[in-house]
């Protein structure tokens, strides 16, 4: 009894002949290579789809096989974007700060960058003041504190401290990855810096963040 038949056709990068049967009718899917195909291609097409015949398989295989330049090839991951890198401030040079850091601590062998971050960061009420990205190898720097109030030894505790990440890593440990570990916390205390950075952060970070605030808002001076 014959039967109607729906063909689709497709660019499926993978399945180039798929059939399925709902009642009376055959839902064929194509690819679009088959558009050319010769009459005796298209008997394989429907010796396959209604009889699985091992005959019509192997000669729909030769045929994808003499025409796989028409499968369109997957497309590469776009790159990632590269991010801005800014480390000239208002008031702070961070790749001064940097080059420094890594010349006088590390031997001027370690290769990261250094950035500001956004100025404004719409909801957020709460300041980091610096991040690692491994990926880009970048450290970011919130621009809060790129006011002349602030000083050096502030800066170069924020900086020091995310250049750890970049030297250290991470730790898998229990299911998770730690990143302050034991030795990065004996590294950080051993930074002259690092006490009095935050004595000062302790006394004067709240003030800065209400700055940040209301120049957010387009309320400040």
């Amino acid at each position: 009894m014959p039967m109607a038949v729906e063909v689709t056709i497709t660019d499926n990068r993978r399945t180039m002949v798929s059939a399925r049967r709902d009642g009376g009718r055959f839902h064929v899917r194509l690819h679009h290579m088959f558009l050319r195909a010769p009459e005796s291609v298209l008997r394989a097409v429907a010796g396959y789809v209604t009889r699985r015949s091992a005959s019509d398989r192997r000669a729909l295989q030769a045929y994808v096989d003499a025409h796989r330049h028409r499968i369109r090839p997957a497309q590469a991951a776009p790159a990632p974007r590269r991010p801005r890198v800014r480390p000239v401030g208002r008031h702070v040079d961070l790749g001064e700060v940097l080059k420094r850091l890594n010349r006088r601590c590390f031997g001027g062998v370690l290769e990261c960058r250094i950035t500001w971050g956004s100025r404004r960061r719409p909801g957020r009420k709460t300041v980091r003041l610096g991040s690692y990205a491994p990926a880009h190898k970048l450290i970011r720097v919130h621009p809060v504190l790129d006011r002349s109030s602030v000083p050096a030894y502030v800066i170069e505790a924020v900086v020091y401290h995310e250049m750890l990440h970049h030297v250290l890593g991470s730790v898998r440990r229990g299911g998770r990855n730690h990143v302050h570990t034991p030795a990065f916390r004996r590294m950080e205390e051993a930074f002259p810096a690092t006490q009095r950075a935050a004595r000062w952060l302790d006394r004067h970070l709240p003030a800065l963040q209400r700055k940040r605030l209301r120049s957010s808002t387009g309320t400040g001076s």
